[in-house]
């Protein structure tokens, strides 16, 4: 039995799970990492137990976790559109099983004539989805971005049906980790946890990291937390 079949079971028999969710967000093992679940009964109770699981059990097990990672520039998140990243582009994968370079991606998602602003456009919607584990991208030139099989599952669901699933995703990705972890254990700056980016770039990415805490905290009990973190740079 897989980690997430276990995962499932254990819940159904009412058995404790935190040390599933505290691995689930260190992500730090191959029968974890959902860029590279293949198994189609693992991927269905992936998504089941991550569901079913409250954003209050995942928050309480991230306050408590020992170690953070050392954030560097490339951690910081950037992206133009959060629905086109995480639901729009595996919808263009379906039709691409080969994979899409960034190019044909952004001329997809936007009007932009310009090839570089389709290449931009298209890396940055890339790399949110990659943060999900929805896509990889390739190391070859010109990269192409390809859906992984968790990534091809979740066109089953709209946006709206499937983003309970993506905020606790989410937890996983270095930026978000630290940046709720120290919010749920005291007040915050999000320039210092920022201060190896240049001022003119904390601003630019600092839009992106707001839209991501948001998504995860609006409307939820734990919306107080936003009152916690200092985004002025």
């Amino acid at each position: 039995m897989g980690f997430y079949s276990d995962w499932v079971k254990k819940y159904d028999e009412g058995l404790p799970t935190d040390e599933y969710i505290l691995k689930f967000i260190e992500n730090d093992d191959d029968n974890i990492n959902l860029q590279k679940l293949n198994d189609d009964t693992e991927i269905k109770s992936a998504y089941e137990i991550i569901k079913k699981t409250s954003l209050s059990d995942f928050l309480n097990k991230l306050k408590n976790i020992n170690e953070l990672p050392i954030l560097t520039a490339q951690d910081i998140p950037c992206f133009s559109s959060l629905e086109n990243g995480v639901s729009r582009l595996n919808e263009l994968l379906s039709f691409s099983p080969n994979g899409l370079t960034f190019t044909e991606i952004g001329y997809q998602l936007m009007n932009s004539v310009t090839d570089s602003a389709q290449r931009k456009y298209g890396e940055n919607q890339s790399k949110l989805a990659a943060m999900m584990g929805l896509v990889l991208i390739s190391d070859t030139r010109p990269n192409r971005v390809t859906a992984t099989t968790w990534g091809n599952y979740l066109t089953n669901y709209t946006f709206n049906e499937k983003k309970e699933v993506l905020k606790k995703v989410l937890l996983r990705d270095p930026c978000i980790k630290v940046v709720l972890y120290r919010a749920i254990n005291s007040m915050v700056r999000y320039a210092e946890i920022v201060s190896f980016l240049k001022p003119s770039t904390m601003i630019r990415r600092r839009t992106n990291v707001k839209i991501l805490i948001n998504f995860i905290l609006k409307d939820s009990e734990h919306e107080i937390i936003l009152s916690k973190i200092d985004w002025e740079v």
